[in-house]
């Protein structure tokens, strides 16, 4: 598994001037940097986080006309704490809004510290999903 930091500067290039910008209530911003559809019916938006001008997390959108799924927000350990999270994730929520999608998904393993505040924000538990492995 790459680090994080490591995901951040391989994607770094996409920054451009044409760079969509959303202003948070904390500081923090959200870059919305790579749109593509990668051969599915499905869209993709690919997101760099910002605080205080530094590149903290990154964060995927996928979705369809009716729903939309917000995937990996991963947040540089030494970042996480400070709100950054949950104000990402509150944007995507308004990104859903504007996108007139009627329906927000996301997944999380259960324990995991993002649960809790899924649940806090309003996500509701639908299901649980089991992995299974088989060593040779």
């Amino acid at each position: 598994m790459q680090k994080l930091s490591n995901v951040i500067e391989k994607y770094k290039f996409l920054l451009t001037n044409n760079t969509y910008v959303i202003e948070y209530k904390k500081g923090g911003k959200i870059y919305e940097n790579y749109k593509g559809t990668n051969g599915t019916k499905y869209n993709r938006d690919f997101y760099f986080i910002k605080a205080d001008g530094e590149i903290v997390g990154v964060t995927t959108a996928v979705y369809d006309k009716r729903i939309y799924g917000i995937y990996g927000i991963a947040i540089l350990k030494e970042f996480r704490g400070k709100g950054i999270g949950t104000e990402c994730l509150k944007q995507q929520l308004m990104i859903c809004k504007k996108k007139d999608r009627k329906i927000a998904f996301l997944q999380t393993e259960e324990g995991y510290y993002p649960a809790e505040l899924y649940r806090k924000i309003g996500f509701k538990d639908i299901c649980t999903a089991y992995y299974y492995v088989k060593k040779h």
